[in-house]
């Protein structure tokens, strides 16, 4: 399609539908584009950061011996190392020449603290959530803006939906057949631009859409307020065990440790005769609650939270979503109390309800933790994203007319045909992506309220 062609008004049902859709596409597009890019850049950046150096320092070199300290020693050694300073949580190394990591909290602040586990020799500290992993995560997360940021990120991830949909219906082979969708013809100028746009776009649809939606599951509105709500694991399950007025939300630091399942359920209370046998020897400590959690299948890495107060309990978890494994289908929380040792809950992946299985393992698939396979296709998802992104601009300067001071948008066509089905789909998206459809509503309040009345705005802005 020349220039100057989208200048002319369309003619006929089909041309209509598609100068809508490509109208839809290019707003949408001018919102979203600038939040995707970075989107695509630090999610590669994450995932290489956390492949090669790791997410919380637990990939510094120690050099194996035949004796390995008693948890106990290694953390005492941790906690003199900070002055004034209050164990929190154990990190058992991945193999065999790695540190363990102790956090270790001290006038509210907390430190990670790595230790050789055959010496119990202090190698390393360094505040906690202070690499370079956490600092792309923040703009990742919310744009260092906190809610706002959320609020934005959230926005563009609902849009971007209305934008692969409109793109699919644009590139959507009518008369030229499947193989032109799915293969790009090399012509030239704008031409090959289009068909890479349009065959990059069709491929990586199904998978752009499935990292928005889980995307959207760290989201305030559509994650925290509905998804959470599906996916949440009942405490009922754990028959006659004393409840915290503390939920597992509580074990979060600074950002989501905590299966999705399981954040909103509350935590066993410790100090009653509940539970099943589980430290059977001795007084509860570090080393008899770490030998319990080996005995009962926490092999490699896992994280052990120390009980913080009079009714708190042990807790030990492996979650892929913090790197513990790569395995999606083996996270599993336990909970033991710190007075009997008695494992009061015992949750598995196979416990989570489908919603929650279905956010364990897409959380898993997001982040790119089931192995470099999944580092290597994350990789290839953020370049093509990154090509849409910068092929949409080369095709809108493509096509741009040569005066400038107009946003050259398809021109919307009169008398839309089937608009009453555009409404129920513009409904559904509200309904379903909340930010999505106080986007909408504002687009539309705008150009009838503001732009009615300001011709030379509506003219720039077309």
């Amino acid at each position: 399609m020349k220039a100057t062609d989208i200048t002319a008004p369309p003619e006929g049902r089909v041309n209509k539908l598609y100068f809508a859709a490509w109208r839809w596409h290019f707003y949408a597009g001018l919102f979203v584009i600038p939040f995707l890019t970075v989107l695509a850049v630090t999610g590669m950046a994450m995932l290489w950061i956390a492949w090669i150096d790791g997410r919380d320092g637990e990939r510094t070199a120690v050099f194996p011996q035949d004796i390995v300290q008693p948890v106990s020693v290694q953390a005492d050694a941790a906690v003199a190392a900070i002055p004034d300073g209050t164990l929190k949580q154990y990190v058992a190394p991945r193999t065999s020449d790695v540190a363990a990591l102790f956090r270790v909290d001290s006038g509210g602040d907390a430190t990670m603290v790595a230790v050789d586990p055959y010496s119990a020799e202090v190698i390393e500290t360094f505040p906690r959530r202070s690499g370079w992993y956490d600092f792309v995560d923040g703009i990742h997360s919310d744009l260092m803006l906190g809610v706002t940021g959320d609020r934005m990120l959230e926005t563009a991830a609902s849009l971007a939906l209305v934008l692969i949909a409109t793109g699919l219906y644009m590139w959507w082979p009518r008369d030229a057949g499947w193989r032109r969708a799915f293969v790009p013809t090399f012509g030239r100028g704008r031409a090959l631009w289009k068909s890479l746009h349009g065959v990059v776009g069709i491929w990586l649809s199904l998978f752009l859409v499935f990292f928005l939606i889980s995307g959207l599951s760290w989201a305030g509105i559509w994650g925290g307020k509905m998804v959470q709500a599906w996916s949440q694991f009942p405490a009922e399950k754990w028959n006659e065990v004393p409840l915290s007025d503390e939920t597992h939300a509580s074990l979060n630091h600074d950002r989501r440790e905590v299966p999705w399942a399981l954040e909103q359920t509350p935590l066993p209370a410790s100090g009653s005769d509940a539970g099943v046998a589980g430290v059977d020897a001795g007084p509860v400590t570090i080393d008899t609650v770490d030998r319990l959690a080996r005995e009962i299948g926490f092999d490699a890495r896992y994280q052990l939270n120390v009980p913080r107060s009079a009714t708190g309990v042990w807790t030990l978890s492996r979650d892929s979503m913090n790197t513990d494994s790569t395995d999606p289908m083996s996270d599993r929380t336990v909970h033991v109390d710190q007075y009997s040792g008695k494992i009061l809950a015992d949750v598995r992946f196979d416990d989570y309800s489908i919603a929650g299985k279905a956010m364990a393992v897409g959380i898993a698939l997001h982040m790119g933790t089931l192995g470099l396979w999944s580092v290597l296709a994350n990789t290839i998802i953020c370049l093509s994203v990154l090509f849409l992104c910068v092929s949409s601009v080369v095709l809108w300067w493509k096509r741009k007319p040569a005066h400038a001071g107009r946003l050259s948008a398809p021109p919307m066509p009169k008398e839309l045909p089937l608009w009453q089905g555009a409404v129920l789909v513009g409904l559904a998206v509200s309904m379903a992506f909340p930010m999505a459809g106080i986007a909408l509503l504002c687009v539309l309040a705008v150009d009838a309220f503001i732009l009615s009345w300001l011709p030379s705005l509506r003219y720039r802005l077309t």
